[in-house]
């Protein structure tokens, strides 16, 4: 769920997966929990992850005294898992109608991770990784989270997206995903960007950004370059 779902959105959801375990950030999504009324009050059981006074509800579980509590047997867990059951339940925008809800099972994502640990090749592991985008994005949850526990990476969470562009220099990451969106807002231009005429930049110039090279083809561009240089005879040259 979003932070931007209202209180029947978020009654929606919850009644339709019958969830009986909810986690919310702290006493703010209790609240809003609690004004959405799933089932006519609470789901079962409520956990609440950052509540350091202990303001919450009656019967809601503090995350602090969940991590104190009898551990579970990891692996007779694991082993009651079939590759046909269920993992998540991942919910379309509902621009069109009610939300809906798709179900992805543990083969599946099991079988995307190991085809995207293939692609990437066997020394794809170890790596920075930055999360921006919320967890209800397959996409995302996929990159950096899935992914992350299949590979070994390193995770940097990022509280708001328009704080990205200040993460990404001091994380500097090796892998990173994105909507078309992040790329057209901070990112290199389109392909249909041209170079600048020659007398708006001094020779030898070079531009930081990667950016794709003209093309006598609009379809087929050249591939992106790590470097873009502004040459003595007023074209772009990549290094």
């Amino acid at each position: 769920m979003y932070y931007s779902s209202a209180p029947e959105q978020i009654r929606y959801l919850v009644e339709q997966v019958e969830s009986q375990v909810v986690v919310v950030d702290g006493p703010a999504g209790l609240e809003r929990l609690i004004a959405a009324g799933p089932y006519g009050g609470l789901p079962k059981h409520v956990i609440v992850l950052d509540d350091p006074q202990g303001v919450g509800a009656p019967g809601v579980i503090r995350y602090q005294d969940l991590v104190g509590s009898e551990t579970v047997d990891v692996d007779a867990a694991a082993a009651a898992v079939t590759p046909e059951d269920i993992a998540t339940i991942i919910f379309t925008s509902g621009t069109t109608g009610s939300p809906k809800g798709a179900q992805l099972s543990h083969g599946g994502l099991r079988c995307l991770m190991e085809s995207m640990s293939i692609a990437f090749g066997a020394e794809f592991t170890g790596k920075r990784f930055v999360s921006y985008m919320p967890m209800a994005h397959i996409a995302e949850r996929a990159n950096t989270h899935y992914l992350p526990l299949r590979g070994g990476h390193d995770v940097t969470t990022v509280a708001e997206v328009t704080a990205l562009a200040q993460t990404l220099p001091a994380v500097r990451p090796q892998y990173l995903f994105g909507p078309p969106r992040i790329w057209r807002s901070s990112g290199p231009p389109s392909r249909t960007s041209r170079a600048p005429p020659r007398s708006s930049r001094p020779r030898g110039s070079c531009s930081p950004r990667c950016r794709w090279m003209p093309s006598r083809s609009p379809s087929r561009p050249q591939p992106r370059c790590r470097r873009r240089c502004w040459t003595a005879t007023g074209s772009w040259a990549c290094t």
